[in-house]
């Protein structure tokens, strides 16, 4: 499990710098693959600090915030999209503020419930524990894990349902907009949610089950995000790219032949 939990990690972590490198046009698809290359990196190195017990609690929370940030920045993301098909004012910024504006958000929310675990685990047990467990790098308790992160979790792909759906019905309406970018990317972030909403059912049935078979369902899906987002965006970008290529070649090859 050591070595193919690295091995998601690192495929998710190559894909997410490939996005990067493709999707420099869009600052929410840049911050979310860097957000995940962050979180594959703190989860993967989290395991070489078992030998301290306050560098792992930390790294537990870091982990923690970490995978909180990347769900939270999709919700974020989604968000700005559904604003552009409804009523909902928006401020008209650079893409550079707006970014900075929902990092900010978003590291509120996130430290936020951080703190929730820290304080009711520390209260339960008469401040002997932190809510971290120091042999795993992540949370102590099942159930806080279920409260800090599962329930949290859903919430955002909850919302992001309901954003999804009042979105596309604005869409279905108008016809100049039903093949939009954005139209397209609020999809791709949909999908996004709702693979993330089935590696972490699966996370937690392996936490209640101790089945083998979800700890590699969840390892291969909750590993693979990196992988999402390159299929999800910058696949589509390449595609396109080589499109573009491939008919200025055949016009210039035409152009050629006429001549």
């Amino acid at each position: 499990m050591k070595y193919f939990s690295l091995a998601c990690l690192s495929l998710s972590s190559i894909a997410s710098l490939v996005t990067i490198l493709t999707s420099v046009a869009d600052m929410n698809i840049i911050t979310l693959a860097v957000l995940s290359i962050f979180a594959n990196t703190g989860y993967t190195f989290s395991k070489f600090f078992l030998w301290n017990e306050s560098l792992c609690i930390g790294m537990g929370m870091l982990v923690h915030f970490l995978w909180l940030s990347v769900i939270c920045w999709m919700s974020l993301s989604t968000f700005q999209i559904f604003q552009t098909f409804t009523t909902i004012s928006t401020v008209q910024k650079k893409d550079s503020t707006r970014v900075l504006v929902f990092l900010l958000i978003d590291a509120v929310l996130c430290l936020a419930i951080v703190a929730l675990n820290v304080i009711v685990s520390s209260v339960q047990s008469d401040w002997l524990s932190l809510g971290y467990s120091p042999s795993t790098c992540y949370i102590a308790d099942p159930k806080m894990t279920l409260f800090t992160f599962t329930l949290p979790v859903g919430l955002f792909i909850c919302i992001n349902s309901f954003m999804f759906l009042v979105t596309l019905s604005r869409i279905c309406v108008k016809a100049d907009i039903r093949k939009s970018k954005d139209k397209s990317r609020l999809s791709a972030y949909f999908r996004l949610s709702t693979l993330v909403g089935v590696a972490w059912l699966f996370g937690f049935l392996a936490q209640f089950t101790e089945l083998q078979l979800f700890s590699m369902l969840h390892t291969l899906f909750n590993g693979g995000h990196g992988v999402f987002i390159y299929m999800a965006f910058g696949l589509p970008l390449n595609l396109k790219s080589l499109s573009r290529r491939l008919e200025q070649k055949e016009k210039n090859t035409d152009s050629y032949t006429t001549k």
